[in-house]
């Protein structure tokens, strides 16, 4: 496995230590391929307490009845109880110590994590969060889970990264562990990256990483307080010309699969290399929006989601990794199709069936205008200032609201006119959000124009608008 190298050497938290004893109420669970295996994982757990019966605390889709199996104590099997995973004790017994045998399954199940991610050299993205058992405690007790490589092999998981047995801890979320060989950890960032991926992407991805990174620390003035992973698998795709991608955060976490077709390999391809930024930027994005500082507010994910897509599109922009024309392409397309999918109805009630992108598409628009008018105020404004000037006011895993978010945008010089029109759109009415919005547009210098020079009264808006409000400096 080829690991992105990142600029200086940082200090490496290496957990070839003797790990500290676990804590008396917590649940341990031991995890290592089986003897002599690749594809076969062993699992030892010890439970504080005695139970007469278990359960598991995340759902297993079905796939612990057939790829999971119960070693010792003899007789118990994983039974699945509606949503639930049970293991119980014969009559008159309990559990203490529990060994299961586990075979590898890459299948990704529908909202939710994929427990197993493979890459092409035989390493393995392992998902902890679905080893958590509970014995119907209100509170699930505490995971310690132990990670030990095979020879040769190295585990990273939460910035540890070793040879050696790996001790970790955290959320019942729980994160991905790399098991494969000999990643490093380089200027506060772990990149990990599947070698089978076309050798001018992984270059791509190797220069564009750092660069990224350090541009978004130091535009928001705020670097993050932990240590991030990246995890990118690859693999092929059944449709010779397709491009398929996902990827999603976990604490401290970016974890990326690429799947590419046959026409997309044998060389250079200037599409794919432009989709692989925006959604390594994206994603990248997420640490500082979504992490760093954090927001529960029903409705707002337009917030994260459109402040991720507008540090993306600026930040490749100002890299020079995409074309100035892309970016119009992206911003305009925001414009229309925000326009023609909110369909009256208040931006924050997006979250119904086949209106989610709304958050994407309205979020993007209302970072640009927001941007745009800052600009108007200071000069050197943009949209890492403006969310600097947030994750200053919240702090450090502070919580955030539409309201912080309006005050952060104030205090760096939003008008309250643009203000206006972006609570109108998130709270409505928005029967007239096509003028509103254009006309707010036009006050801001992004000169949009009908992408047929007609009307677009009676159809689906087309909208085409001008870059310099968002990419001047």
């Amino acid at each position: 496995m080829a690991l992105l190298l990142l600029g200086a050497c940082t200090a490496r938290r290496d957990a070839t230590r003797t790990p500290a004893p676990a804590r008396a109420s917590a649940i341990t669970v031991r995890v290592q391929h089986a003897a002599g295996t690749a594809d076969t994982w062993s699992l030892t757990y010890e439970l504080p307490t005695p139970s007469h019966a278990v359960r598991f605390t995340r759902p297993g889709h079905g796939y612990r009845q057939s790829h999971w199996r119960v070693l010792e104590p003899a007789g118990v099997s994983i039974e699945r109880q509606g949503d639930e995973d049970v293991l119980t004790a014969p009559e008159g017994s309990s559990l203490r110590t529990l060994r299961l045998e586990v075979s590898t399954y890459a299948v990704k199940p529908e909202k939710d994590y994929q427990v197993f991610i493979p890459y092409s050299d035989g390493s393995v993205l392992l998902y902890t969060g679905v080893l958590g058992l509970t014995s119907g405690e209100a509170e699930p007790p505490p995971l310690l889970v132990f990670l030990t490589p095979r020879p040769g092999e190295r585990v990273v998981v939460a910035g540890q990264s070793s040879a050696h047995e790996v001790r970790w801890e955290g959320s019942p979320q729980g994160t991905y562990a790399y098991f494969g060989s000999g990643p490093a950890v380089q200027d506060g960032v772990t990149a990990v990256v599947d070698p089978g991926m076309p050798r001018p992407l992984h270059e791509h991805i190797e220069r564009l990483l750092p660069r990224l990174f350090a541009l978004y620390t130091a535009r928001t003035g705020t670097p993050l307080t932990f240590e991030p992973a990246l995890f990118i698998s690859f693999g092929p795709s059944p449709n010779p010309g397709s491009i398929d991608m996902s990827g999603g955060t976990l604490p401290g976490l970016v974890q990326l699969d690429i799947r590419l077709g046959a026409n997309r390999l044998a060389e250079a391809d200037p599409e794919v290399t432009t989709r692989v930024s925006e959604l390594v930027a994206h994603e990248a994005a997420h640490l500082w929006n979504g992490e760093l500082a954090v927001h529960e507010v029903a409705g707002g994910d337009w917030m994260h989601e459109g402040g991720a897509e507008a540090f993306a599109l600026r930040a490749l922009a100002d890299l020079g990794t995409l074309p100035v024309e892309h970016v119009r392409t992206r911003l305009s397309r925001a414009v229309s199709e925000c326009l023609s999918k909110l369909e009256g109805a208040p931006l924050r009630e997006s979250s119904r069936p086949g209106k989610y992108t709304n958050y994407y598409r309205c979020g993007l628009l209302i970072s640009a205008i927001a941007e745009a008018s800052a600009r108007q105020a200071r000069p050197k404004a943009d949209i890492f200032s403006l969310w600097g000037r947030l994750l200053r006011d919240v702090g450090p895993r502070g919580h955030y609201d539409e309201a912080s978010l309006y005050a952060a945008f104030a205090s760096e010089g939003v008008s309250p006119r643009t203000l206006a029109v972006i609570r109108r759109l998130v709270d409505g009415p928005n029967s007239d959000a096509e003028s509103q919005v254009l006309a707010e547009l036009r006050l801001l210098g992004f000169e949009p124009q009908a992408c047929d020079g007609k009307s677009s009264r009676h159809r689906a808006p087309c909208w085409r608008v001008a870059l310099v409000p968002f990419l001047s400096q």
